[in-house]
């Protein structure tokens, strides 16, 4: 942990009350290790006995949790459900009380507040059958900070194509949020990364291997209207290449399509 950048970063944004809330995944786990977690009081309270203890050394807001997309289907959901709010219940109490009981937790919280914040990563809409619908997103709306929707990724390299169109986004967040009311917790994905589709495949992209790409074409970019993104194709050694990658406008629109459904953003850098 790099303090002094922390340091940095946080009196940079004093006035807007930054928060340092890093990211936790669970890699390398096996089903069975996380059915243990989820079964198991006594697994589930040292690992947020863990979280706090870390909070308080490092000086951390919180955490952005990202564990559904990983074990969603391979654990019952409700047993997801549950941790996360337990989770998120022990975060917000500043003492650790042995008693689970929602009432105790209810009663520490009021005595004594702490900001600890606790944002959940969530699948976008891929089929009709979401891995994260509006049932769950309202199951654990009152226990966490906040939900960061993933809205990008919506093609591969084994289905080339846009990365985030704008229409999808949109649907993505109402069915989960048909009401603006229910949106101030919500997280819109936005990617500031792109995609070189190849004839063996390709994958994603960042801003210096743009600038390359693009010094190669020599004509204007083409617009996907349909999508709201701007892509071009060049022809190398191995063939041809198909560039999406975000531009000001498409930027722009996303941001006002945001705004309009009033929820945040949450960048992908």
């Amino acid at each position: 942990v790099d303090k002094n950048w922390m340091q940095d970063v946080k009196d940079a944004g004093k006035e807007r009350n930054l928060k340092m809330v890093p990211r936790l995944i669970f890699d390398s786990w096996s089903a069975k290790d996380f059915m243990m977690l989820v079964t198991t009081e006594k697994e589930y309270t040292a690992l947020t006995d863990v979280l706090i203890k870390i909070c308080k050394k490092y000086k951390f807001d919180g955490y952005v949790l990202e564990l559904w997309s990983q074990f969603v289907g391979r654990v019952q959901n409700e047993l997801l459900i549950n941790l996360i709010q337990e989770i998120g219940l022990h975060l917000s109490c500043f003492c650790y009380i042995g008693c689970l009981h929602v009432t105790c937790c209810i009663l520490a919280t009021r005595l004594i507040k702490k900001d600890y914040e606790l944002i959940l990563v969530i699948p976008p809409m891929r089929s009709k059958t979401p891995l994260f619908d509006k049932q769950q997103y309202d199951d654990l709306y009152d226990h966490i900070s906040g939900f960061s929707l993933m809205t990008y990724d919506f093609s591969s390299i084994h289905r080339p194509g846009p990365n985030a169109p704008i229409r999808w986004i949109e649907d993505c967040v109402k069915l989960l949020a048909p009401n603006e009311e229910r949106r101030d917790k919500l997280f819109t994905g936005l990617n500031f990364y792109g995609y070189d589709y190849t004839p063996s495949g390709g994958g994603a992209i960042i801003g210096n291997d743009y600038i390359k790409l693009l010094k190669l074409h020599k004509n204007k970019l083409e617009k996907d209207e349909k999508s709201g993104e701007h892509f071009f194709e060049i022809k190398q050694d191995d063939g041809k290449h198909v560039i999406f990658y975000p531009t000001l406008h498409s930027i722009n629109e996303r941001i006002k399509l945001i705004n309009e459904l009033e929820t945040g953003v949450s960048v992908w850098e």
